[in-house]
């Protein structure tokens, strides 16, 4: 328990930085991305902390693999000043996008942990993860193009592409592609895709 606490305890000062700097929701401004980076690294160095002094190697390699996507995400925000004011070029879309970016990641993350739960070999879960991942990105890629535009979608699917990032999983995606998943799989994905479509071209130009 002191290791939970003490980690508890440590990402409870993140939150107090972020509500003290009035910052809530995706940053807007150049200063707003810097309140974020500081308490990312904060919570960063919260997470390692716990890692080195509470888990096993094998835990700690897990946290790693699973907190990478977050980490370069960051790196580029916080680090890469070209990325960076890309990023500020393109707020408005992120907020008129939010709540879709959400259902897209929670249908994502439900499937891998339908897959991570599953009987299936590991050969089988690979590939399923990968499709679910190709799915994810097309949802994101898709709706962002029709509320923003083309090169909004593409540098937004580029973020959620870093964000999905898992070290293991990636390397096996690199040469799986949405053809390679099985009709049923693309039929699921396509599927949701296409309603989902609908629903925001109803709701965004109010037919």
């Amino acid at each position: 328990m002191p290791c939970k606490n003490s980690l508890d305890l440590c990402l409870k000062n993140v939150s107090i930085l972020l509500e003290h700097s009035g910052q809530v929701g995706i940053p807007k401004s150049k200063t707003d991305v810097d309140i974020v980076c500081k308490g990312f690294k904060m919570g960063m160095k919260c997470l390692d902390d716990f890692s080195n002094l509470c888990l096993s190697l094998d835990e700690k390699n897990m946290v790693n693999d699973n907190v990478i996507g977050a980490k370069y995400t960051f790196k580029f925000l916080c680090d890469d000043e070209k990325f960076q004011r890309d990023f500020l070029k393109y707020t408005d879309c992120y907020q008129v996008m939010n709540s879709d970016w959400d259902l897209c990641t929670s249908t994502f993350m439900s499937l891998v942990s339908e897959e991570m739960n599953s009987n299936q070999s590991e050969d089988a879960k690979v590939l399923n993860l990968c499709c679910a991942k190709h799915g994810f990105l097309n949802c994101v890629y898709t709706t962002s193009k029709i509320k923003c535009g083309r090169e909004e979608a593409t540098f937004i699917r580029k973020i959620a592409e870093t964000l999905s990032e898992n070290k293991f999983v990636s390397s096996a995606c690199q040469h799986i592609e949405m053809r390679h998943c099985n009709t049923a799989q693309q039929t699921a994905y396509n599927l949701f895709t296409i309603i989902f479509n609908v629903f925001i071209i109803i709701w965004y130009y109010k037919i």
